[in-house]
């Protein structure tokens, strides 16, 4: 299990954007609008969340635990057009993987993975890899 936080901007007409409290973010097993369990604790044993769906706080954010696996997140809200965030991965293990492995992934902005032919982490930005060179604690 795997702690999931993340806000929602709202693009308004002129591209800025904006957040915005009570958003509705359920969330569904990949490819389907199957509700999965998620939890608001790191236990299995807590209550499941009912309808599988969180709320936005004042500053636009949500957070839910959820098993390892790969789902989609479809928001929703008053004034706002229903939209899906497609194969977003909750995984407790950063994924090790040659270089062509990881060429082969189909891969969703943000994920990390650890190249063993190049023994760096590199990080996937939403058109190509990148290597991670240094970090800030």
């Amino acid at each position: 299990m795997r702690l999931y936080r993340d806000v929602i901007l709202i693009k308004r007409a002129n591209g800025s954007t904006y957040v915005k409290e009570g958003v509705t973010v359920t969330v569904w097993a990949t490819g389907t609008t199957n509700t999965v369990d998620i939890y608001s604790t790191n236990d299995t044993s807590s209550t499941v969340i009912t309808a599988s769906q969180v709320f936005t706080d004042t500053d636009g954010e949500f957070e839910f635990y959820a098993p390892d696996g790969i789902y989609d997140l479809y928001i929703t809200g008053e004034g706002l057009t229903a939209y899906t965030i497609s194969e977003v991965e909750v995984d407790d293990v950063t994924k090790a993987v040659t270089s062509t492995e990881r060429d082969a992934l189909t891969a969703p902005t943000g994920l990390l993975v650890y190249n063993t032919t190049t023994n760096k982490y590199n990080f996937y930005n939403g058109t190509a890899w990148e290597v991670i060179t240094s970090a800030t604690v």
